[in-house]
């Protein structure tokens, strides 16, 4: 799981390691839903607010959450669980992009499951936030530094974007490697 504040450069350091890895069957990111319009930014499955509802109610993400008036969730079989919550039985590297607030649940379902938190100081977050103009400059996107802080306790690797993409994307990279090699 790859977690972090808008802003840290997950979605950037996500494409970085996918890119390195494109001959690699065993590496794959989980896509998510999203209740918002599919855009340059994210690629994600688009929902309206009333079918993202009706999904959780119908328990068919493994991981679901609320993050700046949005629903976001994984369903089960792209976080490689079954719909018992069981892990498959592939031993696929599955990167998934969620929120800070479902670490503790997706390590309930996936017991081996890695955290990566990817992160960056206040000031590089918010300018990052305000460059890309479809955020609020309010500060609300970077209001939750004890979240992280729990994040960083249960971290596999946490790796602290200030340098270049590449930079960032390095540690992850290396991450990947030694989990590809165990599975």
């Amino acid at each position: 799981m790859i977690a972090g504040p808008s802003g840290a450069g997950k979605d950037t350091l996500i494409a970085l390691a996918l890119t390195a890895f494109a001959e690699e069957p065993r590496l794959r990111l989980a896509r998510r839903v999203v209740t918002r319009p599919m855009s340059g930014h994210e690629d994600h499955d688009s929902v309206s607010e009333e079918t993202f509802v009706a999904l959780e109610r119908e328990r068919a993400f493994a991981l679901s959450w609320r993050a700046h008036g949005l629903g976001y969730g994984i369903r089960h079989d792209e976080f490689a669980c079954g719909n018992d919550g069981v892990r498959d039985a592939s031993r696929d590297v599955v990167m998934a992009n969620v929120s800070r607030t479902v670490i503790m649940e997706g390590r309930r379902l996936v017991s081996d499951s890695k955290v990566v938190l990817i992160t960056a100081s206040g000031e590089t977050l918010k300018t990052r936030i305000l460059a890309r103009g479809r955020e609020p400059a309010d500060g609300s996107r970077i209001s939750r530094q004890g979240l992280d802080d729990l994040v960083r306790a249960q971290a596999d690797l946490v790796i602290e974007n200030t340098g270049t993409p590449a930079q960032g994307a390095m540690p992850l990279i290396r991450f990947l490697l030694k989990l590809l090699d165990r599975a």
